[in-house]
């Protein structure tokens, strides 16, 4: 008998769509700060950056992050992540202001050695922070946002043991700390640990998300014989230190359990507060409604209420966050608290982790993460604006 082929649904589609639509806008973003030189007239033979390509074999294990994936972590994966990337020398200016970062694609790809979760392909842009630069080794971490491809998704008839990944295309992250030492021009070696998390956001269940720890050792080339010399940091702007409102409506659809059921569309409404601290960071601290047509059917679905006796579907949470500022786009990681949410099957304490991009005096849209400790809860897309 054949081997069963995975079906790609049109929600998965959209999941797609929208990592890879992260991907377009990493790249055009990045292009469009490149474009963005000083004023100062240059040569035209000027080299402003140079590339360099990277391979890395990975080994590590899969995280036990609930007692209903224990039958899914007992293998050690397996796999191999090829680099391209971008190495900046501060001809634009926020390049000096972060250290001279790196920016680039990540191709990777992991074999789970389990026939329930069968193998990964992941396609991430990154950006590379460095916390130590001398001229023969540094230190760097790295955090990437993308698309990943699965083998072997939930099926319910052909592969029911596979809670994990509920989809046949996922959501993909991963944060990634790195030693390299340069031992030639052109050659370096290198040691990392990293974690790289796949999901769906709950767009399509089961989904209870991989979490895959381990180690990387590689080699990197570099393309150009010739690197120019690091420009030194421009003078410290003093940012806006007021106080701004933001109000952000964003929204999704996720399943719910049981299995089979449609999926359902939410809103969420938030108010914050955000101080920029500096050029490179902002405080956020805010309050948020949830209004989910999903957890409504979810307290219509489940059997442990009283008839009768059904609680409300709405939540309120308090949010503070940090916002990593990188020209018009930024990193946010956020954490939240419940204080009314009179159904709750999950833990009081959620996060975030995302992107926003700042368009005009005061737009941006975003693109969230939202997760309870170690579980995705959703994928939510925004709008807002900033006071």
């Amino acid at each position: 008998m054949a081997e069963a082929k995975p079906r790609v649904t049109y929600h998965q589609k959209a999941v797609f769509r929208i990592a890879t639509g992260t991907i377009l806008l990493f790249l055009f973003v990045f292009s469009k700060v490149e474009g963005r030189q000083h004023q100062e007239s240059k040569p035209k033979d000027t080299i402003r950056h140079t590339h360099s390509l990277d391979i890395q074999p990975f080994y590590g294990f899969i995280m036990q992050h609930a007692p209903s994936v224990a039958h899914l972590v007992d293998s050690h994966p397996r796999g191999l992540q090829l680099d391209f990337r971008q190495h900046t020398y501060g001809y634009n200016d926020w390049e000096a202001i972060y250290n001279y970062p790196d920016a680039g694609l990540s191709l990777t790809y992991f074999d789970y050695q389990n026939e329930e979760l069968g193998k990964s392909v992941g396609l991430l842009g990154f950006y590379d922070v460095y916390f130590l630069r001398k001229s023969d080794h540094t230190l760097r971490w790295r955090v990437g946002f993308g698309a990943g491809y699965h083998t072997t998704p939930y099926d319910r008839e052909e592969n029911n043991k596979n809670n994990l990944l509920g989809s046949t295309l996922t959501f993909a992250l991963q944060s990634r700390l790195s030693y390299a030492f340069r031992f030639h021009p052109q050659w370096e070696s290198s040691l990392s640990v990293s974690l790289t998390h796949f999901s769906n956001g709950a767009i399509s269940k089961p989904n209870k998300g991989i979490n895959i720890p381990g180690i990387n050792t590689g080699i990197a080339y570099r393309l150009e014989a010739k690197e120019p010399e690091y420009k030194d940091r421009p003078a410290w702007i003093i940012p806006d230190r007021r106080w701004h409102i933001n109000i952000l409506l964003s929204g999704g659809v996720k399943e719910i359990e049981p299995l089979g059921l449609p999926r359902y569309p939410f809103m969420v409404a938030t108010t914050y507060a955000d101080y920029r601290a500096s050029q490179r960071s902002a405080l956020q601290i805010g309050i948020e409604g949830f209004f989910s047509r999903a957890s409504r059917e979810e307290i219509r679905w489940d059997r442990e209420l009283q008839q009768g006796n059904k609680p409300d579907y709405r939540r309120i949470g308090i949010i503070a966050g940090h916002e990593l500022l990188i020209n018009r786009l930024s990193i946010v990681t956020q954490a939240g608290f419940y204080i009314y949410a009179p159904y709750n099957r999950d833990k009081p304490v959620y996060q975030r982790y995302g992107l926003k991009y700042y368009w005009g005096k005061g737009g941006f849209a975003s693109l969230m993460l939202k997760t309870h400790l170690a579980n995705a809860d959703a994928v939510e897309c925004g709008v807002g604006w900033r006071i």
